[in-house]
């Protein structure tokens, strides 16, 4: 499965879980990244950060609108500054994910669109089914999914990424390649991707 950009190997990616030791506390997070960020995440001291305690001043309760699903109600006043929630990700994986999509010259831009929204599922079923723990699958899987099964290419593991996922930078890393410090990422989190849950997509 090609992951690369047709001219540049830096971008190669590697799917892969972070923390690597499966039985860490808070869970992992299944990730698509380049192969050559990661030996720059694992060298960071103190990783991974364990997570903060907090206090659950919310409520997971079915919003309003039926459609929406679940959604995260406050149950008290909460102060500027306050850590209402710490949890890692389910899943990761960039922004812009780079394929050698092979189609046709006369082919049109949702045509393109179509082959790369099915290339992504693709990926994204290999690394739900073969990195991420049974329990967390089930977590992603119950999340809102606001795609129609299919609609252009769009499976159940990509809508869900476009219906649940929060724009991440470069995990604020210092790096000299500008190129892969501007990289941005979609985050899918069990209890934070229900904040403010619109059921709409990307």
């Amino acid at each position: 499965m090609a992951l690369c950009s047709p001219d540049s190997d830096k971008f190669e990616t590697v799917a892969t879980v972070l923390p690597e030791n499966v039985d860490t506390a808070g869970g992992v997070t299944a990730t698509i990244l380049p192969k050559a960020l990661k030996p720059t995440i694992l060298s960071i001291p103190g990783f991974p950060r364990p997570l903060r305690t907090y206090s659950e001043d919310y409520t997971v309760t079915e919003s309003e609108n039926d459609l929406k699903g679940l959604t995260l109600r406050a149950e008290k006043n909460i102060c500027i500054g306050s850590l209402i929630l710490d949890e890692r990700a389910l899943i990761m994986i960039p922004a812009r994910l780079k394929a050698n999509l092979k189609l046709p010259p006369e082919a049109t831009a949702e045509e393109h669109q179509i082959a790369l929204n099915k290339f992504t599922e693709e990926v994204l079923q290999t690394v739900c089914l073969q990195k991420m723990e049974p329990t967390a699958r089930h977590r992603l899987l119950s999340l809102q999914n606001a795609c129609e099964t299919d609609e252009d290419g769009v499976g159940p593991f990509l809508g869900r990424v476009k219906t649940n996922a929060l724009h991440v930078s470069a995990l604020g890393l210092k790096l000299e390649d500008s190129e892969l410090a501007d990289e941005r990422y979609y985050a899918v989190c069990p209890t934070i991707s229900r904040v403010n849950h619109r059921s709409g997509y990307w």
